[in-house]
């Protein structure tokens, strides 16, 4: 589950990022120099935008949820949940006390005048899940990993598209 207009503006946001980086290619006076100048310019920006908008978003299963925020992962079993709230955007507060904010559905003015309708859907639907069947076995504890494959893969993959795919592709004959 993710905020949809927080997704949709991200992506939107990395398209712009995907055109300029096309008029550039398409300009006949900029070389391989500098076109791998650009890239480098433009993947961080990219990656700033897709880390803070496409990365963010919960995942209820049987055993747990998985919050995945934009510098950590947490895997959350369900004996370990206390509450599921979405009074100031959505959160997980825990058996001992700590709160799991999700970055997907953070607290926003917006959020707080309409009370919050995504989080409160996301909040559902993750009772439902939960409620179907919760598997109790053992297992691990609350666990949170920072994600580095996938932030060095993002970094590298946007890398490569603007220095090397789209230049290419927008110069064939």
């Amino acid at each position: 589950m993710r905020g949809w207009i927080t997704w949709t503006s991200g992506f939107l946001l990395c398209l712009l990022v995907v055109f300029m980086v096309v008029m550039f290619s398409l300009n006949s006076a900029n070389g391989w120099g500098e076109l791998l100048g650009i890239a480098t310019f433009f993947t961080p920006i990219c990656y700033l935008i897709s880390i803070f908008t496409l990365f963010p978003y919960v995942r209820a299963t049987s055993s747990g949820l998985v919050v995945v925020n934009p510098d950590k992962i947490f895997r959350i079993p369900w004996r370990n949940v206390r509450e599921l709230s979405a009074d100031q955007g959505l959160y997980v507060e825990l058996t001992n006390g700590e709160k799991v904010y999700s970055f997907a559905f953070q607290v926003s003015m917006i959020g707080k005048f309409l009370r919050y309708p995504g989080a409160r859907r996301a909040v559902r639907k993750m009772e439902k899940i939960r409620a179907k069947g919760v598997d109790s076995g053992g297992g691990l504890d609350v666990d949170s990993a920072v994600p580095w494959r996938r932030h060095t893969s993002f970094v590298m993959g946007f890398w490569v598209t603007f220095a090397l795919i789209i230049p290419s592709l927008v110069r064939l004959p």
